[in-house]
């Protein structure tokens, strides 16, 4: 499976080595979670990597987002329409 993954990057102009992956080594997390709860749609389980990584990001949003709505400030989310201006709009909300 390395040669493998070492050729395709390799023949797409990358510089990685069998070495490369030899010498890695993985570190264990332990993943952070919250449980997002909307109207009319069962609890969801949301799993992010811990605080070096992006992850915290999308979990802060989420809680951000849940007491947005329960000040009445954004619909539900379940009234949105995906990819819809609305939901445009709620992004910008949420992060300006």
């Amino acid at each position: 499976v390395a040669e493998a993954i070492v050729q395709l990057i390799q023949s797409k102009g990358g510089l990685m080595t069998l070495a490369d992956l030899v010498e890695h080594q993985s570190t264990p997390v332990q993943h952070i979670s919250i449980t997002y709860n909307m109207k009319n749609i069962p609890p969801v389980r949301v799993w992010e990597c811990p605080s070096n990584g992006q992850g915290i990001i999308a979990l802060m949003a989420i809680r951000i987002l849940e007491q947005m709505r329960k000040q009445n400030k954004i619909p539900s989310l379940d009234k949105l329409e995906h990819n819809s201006a609305d939901i445009f709009m709620l992004s910008l909300k949420l992060f300006v």
